[in-house]
């Protein structure tokens, strides 16, 4: 394998996705039964061209009863996606940009507009960008530019009630010591047209440890400071208040 499997909650399966190396790089997926954990599915292909990265170059959300899949696909033939259905079977892939490759992607859907915002940066060229499609994977809005000539450690996007917003932990040094890292996040918020609504620092001294996501209606996140004795998790919301604090001196840094 090549890169974190993750695990995903589908109907009555947990689907757990991950890279496989078999001459090229596939990316593949198998269910668990939530309620009979002996009963395993076979082992399936979403893609058999995939590009991997030590950044994990694919993300997944599930939405809809399907579990909808977006990955980085090789000789710069773009970024492609698809979806797992309730019944473990995988769509054929489309291209949502074959303009674009990258090596850090997140997802969301919007449950006001049952549309799917992917979003995703390559460190090779300093940008990102997001990408909003529908329940069967036709592109409603194509690729808009949502980071610019930034160099992006994480980032994730959260889609809701028609607004997008992605939120990315930018690299950065204090000023009197180059090897001292202090990062920090920004949000910038988008509507679904692609057009910027805002763009601002949230929260200093943190790096992203998380997916956002929502609850209530407001925006939340895993941060993490970094330091040699006091490495802590922080619950941060989507206006850079500081809402919880966990695992102190224990958190591990940044990701």
């Amino acid at each position: 394998t090549y890169g974190t499997p993750r695990v995903f909650v589908l109907g009555n399966y947990f689907v757990i996705v991950f890279t496989q190396l078999s001459g090229t790089y596939f990316l593949r997926y198998f269910g668990i039964s939530i309620t009979n954990p002996s009963n395993v599915s076979s082992i399936q292909s979403v893609t058999t061209s995939y590009a991997p990265a030590t950044t994990v170059a694919w993300n997944g959300t599930v939405f809809n009863d399907q579990l909808f899949l977006a990955w980085n696909a090789p000789a710069a033939a773009g970024v492609r996606a698809a979806y797992i259905n309730t019944g473990l079977a995988v769509s054929s892939s489309v291209a949502l940009d074959a303009a674009h490759v990258a090596e850090y992607f997140s997802s969301s859907a919007d449950p006001f507009t049952n549309h799917v915002t992917v979003a995703y940066y390559s460190g090779g060229t300093a940008a990102g960008y997001a990408v909003v499609i529908d329940i069967f994977l036709a592109i409603i809005q194509a690729a808009f530019a949502v980071i610019s000539a930034t160099t992006v450690l994480n980032l994730s996007v959260t889609s809701y009630n028609s607004v997008i917003t992605v939120f990315f932990e930018v690299s950065n040094n204090y000023s009197y010591g180059a090897t001292l890292p202090s990062h920090f996040i920004r949000k910038s918020t988008f509507d679904t047209a692609g057009t910027p609504i805002a763009s601002a620092v949230l929260i200093r001294s943190l790096g992203l440890a998380s997916n956002s996501f929502v609850i209530d209606g407001i925006l939340y996140f895993l941060g993490v400071y970094q330091s040699p004795y006091q490495s802590t998790f922080f619950l941060v919301n989507g206006s850079g208040e500081i809402i919880a604090k966990l695992a102190y001196s224990n958190a591990g840094g940044y990701l």
